[in-house]
């Protein structure tokens, strides 16, 4: 929100914002529910790109490539994603600055190793790197090479001193390294990466190897690519719009020939006027056309310099006497403060007024004085008046403007050209504006219904051209042929491309005493020519082609850029493969507006092909269209407030149903695999539509903290099935994430682990974080970068608004919290360093920041869910980085050794063959990476085969899981990794429906007829394998269960079945082949929750919110009031049965846990979420139930569920 110093500011209202306008400082405007004040001028484009908004709000999200999960065709917030550092300004890259013992790593980014360079020479090799903690000062690039356009008092304010240190350099991470590939033909090799027509997609190299992934091209970035290599002699690099460039069959151009504008210029011109000049263009009609556009006639005035000059010291840039500039007649189109007149009308005839005794006896007052014969207004052609006629004496007396004096009343014309009229006068908001155009003759002010109450107003010629800022998307000329999009350094000096072709083309020669290449031109004896090249190959050995994509680019020009070689031999045609990088438009209307003040607006019931802004409120009830095409409410009506720009993603209402197999969409199996559309990068929740509405007041059955998503699903609209079903292994503590994203949670507190500390809560309290951690969090750097948050300095901008938690994982002795901001928090266990906060000193109860995670945005947590005190933890981060600490007995870390990691560390890209990482999971002792190509990466324990690399011996580093080909096997549709210690297996579910199977198979879990271990990835065939559609495995106690659904809807279940019948198959013991379970159809959710010996209690959720159970009966724990242990509600058969639940709950989704106490009175505690976001309790109570005291202690809840409460 803008800090306004009402004293000093006089706002300027410029109605609706309008894309064709060039707003200047302190305009203020009306958008999407909102007043915005201008706060860095700009020249409009006549597109979207700047229109006011914010980062937390954004704008338009429809077309990104890299940041919408549904690749939406919408805006890029322009992030300031750049290399990070930390606050002592030694770079960090991409690894933990807290308890890692490697003081270097390989960068994926830059494919070298980074020392502590000098950062501010810019004749050092580092060609101009920058880091993060330095990156404000490149926020915005172009506007520190012409200075700070919002304290500009003159063009001597330019900052000579930003621009001598920062205008050549570029973020590290937009750099490229750049070699030749020259056999078996010639080829780009850009960061080690030849053209593919998969660029790179799902690694980090695409073909050839290569350090990370690049698709596209992003507006308002520059990139940078370094031909610095000896294989690039020969070979310039250049950028053209049209595929190979100049080899083309219809040959492009290079983008490196100058723009035809807008530029700024500070100097001298031929007539004597000095100072700072835009926007000037190179053609008259490029000046026509932006006069035309800012309400001008379609002219222009050509400029010629004698000099052109920057900075207060007025360095010679160079002389551009034979250069014709073209300036727009329209100076400003916009009426700035000191060209808004107020108008009010004033009674009594005053006898020095030129009509004095004529007509009406009221007269104009402009600015407080009425006109005399000797005083007029002056308006400068070119700019923009506005004549507010607000003030209640204007009512009936409209103003109007003519040539003739008196106007109408003198049988003159109303003078309309460049006239605008708004609202009535004498009511707020109206006025009269004209914008001036040049040759306009002498004006008289005029009231349209009465005679005499005006004067004159006469248009005066600018004495001068020169302005006192400059907006800051306008760049500044540079000199002849150094104003291209694409623009070459040579030593960090620019050159022009045919300066640079001549390096690359140098034949003179560069070794010893024959080198001559620099010195300066001679004849020799001989009659020859020698030296002259200052432009020699040998002497310019930092080589650097920039390209910079301006902001608008996507619609104004083109919508791919293609790299080519600017030598026009045939050899070098086609050496990028006729590939290109897309263009992804940029949104930077938060770099130029502030809000002001907000409102709210009713947009009545919810329309998905409506695009929603910021505080837009809507009616919403979700809703199902019917095989017979009627439409059937599937809730009650809520009202929802839009929180960010939002387009086809509808409120969510309550709880939120898990990510099930992709397969599950198709008839058959043929074809199922999950497709990764193209460009897909990760989920990002924070811009996912799970952020993008809140609850609006009261709504009919949802209280304000319905329930959303247990713990121990993965993140809310993670796009990948979660990697276990495996229930939790606790102590009587219960966690969920509301619809809000707020965290809540109730205990009995046996461990002490469970969230605030050692007290009974029996009702739901909302869980707080360490106010400390919050005081240091990102989202609280809300006024920009130079802020010190104590130790941990953040270097993101945000504004204030709450984190929402998305994940939850937990297990008996701690749990992780994964929050929208990619912050992560634990609790819990810490002998090994669990909590990730740098030491291995003491558990804690309540939840602390994780150290060393502060520059990266975490997306996923993976921990182990069964009890176990030896444990570690994993984050998956957005660029594709997998994160690590904790215990490392047996290499679980991957770091190749076996100490424990007290904080998180970073495993290097290369270890995982620079492919692109998607998912991640983990066991207590073993760890599991998925990759964009569906490989499988695995490390740690191995003693029965589980990590699939065909041995038996621990792994320290990820190694490749052997005999799976995910091309010829439609990929992975599902992955479940199950097990504690060294019992452990991974089954897959390929595209084909068939299941594959590694590790400990003593219960027949391989589903393959066997008990024997596995130790490589091997194909299920037994039946029905190649019609199943979704897949669960599942430990407990010891013991291990799998099931399987067909593609018809049947369910199968095979492993250990026990003494209580929990495969639902109506038989004990193991069964080694996949079996039918009787009764159940169409799963979406399967758990076994088992306390003491073989006790399992089997919980089945169809699609249709049906619910079965069967099993053990301690505790009540199978949902209904009369059945025991081994129920045959048929009298003769131990198949499973429905749950008693309250009339017309229907289950959404269900929370199993158990308690390992090693005592058969032990039990889990159970809850579901029906429909409206209500969630359940039953089994074990242990004071969890929730405002049901008489059922407290170690009772159960008699077989019968009881809706928890919450605190308020």
């Amino acid at each position: 929100m803008a800090k306004i110093n009402l004293g000093r500011v006089k706002f300027a209202f410029q109605g609706d914002w309008n894309n064709n306008t060039n707003y200047r400082k302190d305009d203020v405007c009306w958008f999407n529910n909102s007043l915005w004040i201008c706060t860095n001028p700009y020249l409009s484009n006549g597109y979207d790109n700047m229109a006011p908004g914010d980062k937390n709000t954004g704008y338009f999200w429809t077309r990104t490539f890299s940041n919408d999960p549904d690749r939406r065709r919408g805006y890029h917030i322009m992030e300031d994603d750049f290399q990070r550092s930390n606050e002592t300004g030694n770079p960090v890259i991409n690894t933990s600055r807290y308890g890692n013992d490697e003081n270097t790593q390989e960068s994926t980014r830059n494919g070298q190793r980074f020392g502590q360079a000098d950062y501010f020479n810019n004749n050092s090799n580092n060609g101009g790197y920058f880091l993060d903690y330095q990156s404000h000062l490149l926020e915005d690039n172009e506007t520190y090479a012409m200075g700070d356009p919002g304290n500009f008092m003159g063009y001597g304010e330019l900052n000579t001193n930003k621009i001598q240190f920062y205008q050549n350099y570029v973020p590290v991470e937009n750099n490229f390294h750049v070699e030749i590939q020259t056999s078996p033909a010639n080829k780009f090799k850009i960061d080690n990466r030849i053209a593919s027509s998969t660029l790179g997609r799902n690694t980090f190299g695409g073909e050839g190897g290569g350090f990370r992934t690049f698709t596209h091209f992003k507006e308002g970035f520059k990139y940078r690519f370094n031909q610095r290599h000896e294989t690039n002699k020969t070979f310039p690099l250049g950028f053209s719009t049209t595929a190979d460039g100049i080899h083309n069959s219809s040959p492009g151009t290079s983008l490196a020939a100058d723009e035809d504008g807008p530029y700024f210029v500070v100097g001298t011109t031929t007539a004597g006027d000095t100072g700072v000049f835009y926007p000037l263009y190179l053609s008259a009609a490029g000046a026509n056309a932006e006069d035309t556009r800012l309400g001008g006639a379609g002219s222009s005035a050509t400029l010629n310099f004698s000099e052109i000059t920057r900075g207060p010291n007025n360095e010679l840039v160079s002389n551009e006497s034979g250069t014709n500039f073209y300036l727009p007649d329209m100076i400003d189109s916009t009426a700035v403060d000191e060209r808004i007149f107020e108008v009010a009308v004033v009674d009594g005839n005053p006898s020095d007024h030129p009509y004095y005794n004529t007509g009406s006896t009221k007269k104009y007052s402009i600015n407080g004085s009425t006109a005399t014969a000797d005083v007029t207004l002056n308006l400068v052609e070119g700019k923009t008046y506005r004549f507010d006629q607000s003030d209640s004496s204007n009512l009936t007396h409209p103003l109007r403007f003519s040539t003739t004096a008196n106007g109408t009343h003198a049988s003159g014309s109303e003078f309309t050209t460049g006239v605008r009229t708004v609202g009535t006068p004498g009511k707020k908001g109206a006025f009269t504006e004209i914008k001036v155009r040049k040759g306009t003759a002498k004006l008289y002010y005029y009231c349209s219904q009465h005679s005499g109450m005006g004067w004159s107003a006469d248009t005066i010629t600018p004495s001068s051209r020169a302005r006192s800022f400059v907006p800051s998307n306008t760049p500044m000329y540079k000199g002849a042929n150094k104003n291209g999009l694409v623009r070459y350094f040579l030593n960090n000096k620019q050159v022009t491309e045919t300066q640079y072709k001549e390096t690359f083309a140098d034949t003179i020669p560069n070794e010893g005493n024959s080198y001559t290449g620099d010195m300066p031109a001679y004849t020799t004896e001989d009659g020859s020519t020698r030296g002259g090249q200052v432009y020699s190959w040998k002497k310019n050995q930092d080589r650097q082609v920039e390209i910079y994509i301006p902001v608008g680019f996507y619609k104004q020009r083109s919508q791919k850029i293609y790299p080519f070689c600017l030598d026009s031999a045939a050899t070098k045609a086609d050496m990028y493969s006729d590939l290109g990088w897309d263009v992804e438009e940029s949104w930077r209307g938060y770099k130029h507006w502030d809000r002001l003040q907000t409102g709210i607006k009713f947009c009545g019931k919810y329309n998905p092909a409506h695009h929603y802004s910021y505080n837009d409120i809507v009616i919403y009830r979700p809703e199902k269209r019917l095989s017979d095409g009627e439409i059937s409410p599937q809730g009650p009506t809520g009202i929802y407030r839009c929180i960010r720009d939002s387009k086809g993603r509808p409120p969510h209402y309550g709880p939120q149903d898990v990510t099930v197999s992709p397969l599950r969409t198709k008839s058959t199996t043929t074809s199922g695999k999950l497709i990764r559309k193209e460009y897909q990068e990760y989920p990002a929740h924070i811009q996912s539509y799970w952020n993008d509405w809140e609850s609006f007041g009261r709504q009919v059955n949802q209280a304000e903290e319905a329930n959303a998503w247990y713990g121990n699903k993965g993140p809310i609209h993670w796009p990948y099935k979660h990697y276990t079903a495996t229930s939790m292994n606790d102590d009587n503590v219960y966690r969920h994430i509301d619809k809000n994203g707020v965290l809540w949670g109730i205990n009995y507190p046996q461990t002490g682990f469970q969230q605030d500390g050692s007290y009974y809560a029996s009702y739901y309290e909302e869980i707080n974080l360490r106010w400390r951690d919050w005081w240091r969090s990102e989202d609280l750097n809300y006024t920009g970068y130079n802020e010190n948050r104590g130790r941990h300095r953040s270097t993101v901008r945000k504004p204030l608004t709450t984190p929402r938690c998305v994940q939850i994982q937990e297990g008996r002795q701690g749990a992780s919290l994964l929050f929208d901001n990619g912050e992560v928090y634990t609790n819990g266990e810490n002998s090994n360093g669990e909590m990730g906060v740098g030491h291995e000193q003491g558990d804690n109860y309540g939840f602390m920041r994780v150290l060393g995670l502060e520059d990266v945005k975490i997306i996923k947590m993976a921990e182990r869910q069964w009890s176990n005190n030896t444990h570690h933890k994993m984050a998956l981060d957005d660029s594709g980085c997998v994160w690590v600490w904790g215990y490392n007995g047996y290499g679980e870390i991957g770091d190749g050794r076996t100490q424990n990691k007290p904080a998180p560390y970073r495993i290097p890209a290369k270890y995982f063959d620079n492919e692109k990482i998607i998912d991640i999971a983990c066991t207590d002792q073993s760890s599991y990476v998925r990759t964009a190509s569906d490989s499988i990466y695995s490390f740690g324990r191995n003693g029965n085969g589980q990590l699939g690399d065909n041995t038996t011996t621990d792994k320290y580093r990820p190694v490749k899981m052997a005999n799976w080909d995910p091309s010829a096997n439609n990929g992975i549709a599902v992955w479940q990794i199950s097990g504690q210690s060294n019992n452990v297996w991974v089954t897959l579910l390929d595209g084909n429906g068939y299941t594959w199977f590694t590790g400990h198979n003593d219960y027949g879990n391989s589903g393959a007829g066997n008990t024997s271990n596995l130790s490589q990835l091997t194909k299920i065939e037994t039946a029905p394998n190649g019609d199943f559609v979704d897949l669960w495995t599942m430990y407990w106690n010891g013991y291990k269960s799998c099931f399987g659904r067909h593609k018809d809807g049947t369910m199968y279940g095979w492993g250990y079945s026990g003494s209580y019948y929990n495969l639902g198959t109506g038989q004990t013991g193991n069964q080694t082949s996949p079996t039918q379970v009787q009764n159940v159809k169409n799963c979406k959710e399967i758990s076994i929750s088992c306390s003491y010996s073989d006790y399992g209690r089997s919980f089945w959720v169809e699609d249709s919110g049906l619910a079965w159970c069967y099993g053990q009966d301690s505790r009540n724990a199978m949902l209904h009031p009369v059945a025991g242990s081994n129920y045959q509600q048929d009298g003769s058969n131990y198949y499973p049965f429905r749950w008693w639940t309250p009339a017309g709950a229907r289950v959404r989704n269900m929370h199993i846990t158990t308690d390992d106490q090693g005592s058969s009175s032990y039990a889990g505690g159970y809850r579901f979420t029906d429909e409206h976001g209500k969630i359940y309790h039953w089994g074990r109570n242990n004071w969890c139930t929730g405002h049901n005291w008489w059922t407290h202690g170690w009772t159960s809840t008699g077989g019968y569920a009881y809706n928890q409460g919450h605190g308020r």
